[in-house]
């Protein structure tokens, strides 16, 4: 840039003044001047959890009073695995925000002009926190004897979340009759397990948190034999039988025998007498079992000389 300059210089002497003028050209050099500032677009700058990498956080421009310049953009320190710069964006880097941890991120940015002048600016980074799926379900017991009572809980049922505070729903993925989810008990339903019949039990249970997202595990019930006392052998007799129907049973209970029967059993598990009822020698009766509670019951039939048949129903 030029800038011309007009000198007048001017004496008197003796009454005479005396006017002497020269026209100069000044020639302004320009100098090298840092930036001025770093800004980050957009100004609010938000990005979502779990975001993955190369994600565009935002766009950066540098303010400069040297027109063109050119200017290297780097983050102080240098080291950062959550972000980094890509030409003139703001990308995620190579571990993605995680809102738990931390819900925002203050970062240092440095424009470097062509000379090595610099000026760095520092900006907030929010973090938006985002619904995740729980990440894993555990059953705190799974074993539990035969033939043991309904409603009896066998283990409670637990769930990692990263979001400490939401809410959870256990459920199993296809329901049965001899287990149900009760809160986050895990309880035997009204056809209890037997071991005779099946030593474990496989079950799919989902877990669902407060915004709709599920995990699905698979998990083994095991089922623990115990002696039964109470039921004796059944002789080797063709005609020795005792059959009931239907099984399971809601209301009365049909029973018949290969056999005359002198009186009829109904016992719980541990082997209580619930009912008797004396037959006179029949091979058949019905019994009204409404008034008993869910669960498995073993009934007898007593004949000859403290002999008995022995079978079980399920009281639904």
């Amino acid at each position: 840039t030029h800038h011309g300059l007009h000198v007048q210089v001017t004496d008197q002497h003796l009454g005479t003044t005396h006017t002497f003028e020269e026209t100069f050209t000044m020639e302004v050099q320009s100098v090298n001047e840092a930036p001025t500032d770093i800004i980050l677009s957009p100004s609010n700058i938000e990005v979502n959890e779990n975001a993955p990498a190369g994600t565009i956080v935002g766009t950066i421009s540098v303010e400069d009073p040297n027109r063109g310049d050119t200017h290297t953009l780097v983050l102080v320190p240098a080291e950062s695995d959550t972000f980094r710069i890509v030409g003139n964006e703001l990308r995620i880097g190579n571990i993605s925000p995680n809102y738990e941890v931390l819900p925002y991120h203050r970062i240092r940015l440095r424009a470097q002009d062509k000379e090595g002048l610099v000026y760095e600016k520092t900006f907030r980074i929010n973090i938006v926190d985002i619904n995740e799926p729980p990440t894993s379900l555990r059953l705190s017991y799974n074993r539990i004897e035969e033939n043991i009572r309904p409603n009896t809980v066998i283990g409670i049922l637990t769930t990692y979340d990263e979001e400490a505070h939401d809410r959870h729903i256990f459920e199993l993925v296809n329901p049965t009759d001899t287990f149900r989810i009760v809160g986050r008990d895990l309880q035997v339903a009204y056809v209890v397990p037997d071991y005779e019949v099946r030593t474990y039990h496989n079950l799919a249970i989902r877990v669902v948190d407060g915004g709709g997202n599920s995990l699905v595990r698979n998990m083994i019930v095991y089922v623990m034999d115990k002696p039964e006392y109470h039921l004796l052998q059944v002789q080797e007799n063709p005609s020795a039988y005792l059959r009931v129907y239907p099984n399971p049973v809601a209301h009365r209970l049909r029973v018949e025998a290969g056999l005359p029967l002198q009186e009829l059993l109904i016992l719980d598990a541990d082997g209580t007498t619930l009912h008797s009822q004396l037959l006179q020698e029949k091979r058949s009766c019905e019994v009204d079992v409404s008034l008993l509670p869910n669960g498995v019951y073993f009934i007898q039939g007593l004949y000859g000389h403290d002999k008995r048949l022995s079978t079980s129903f399920v009281k639904k």
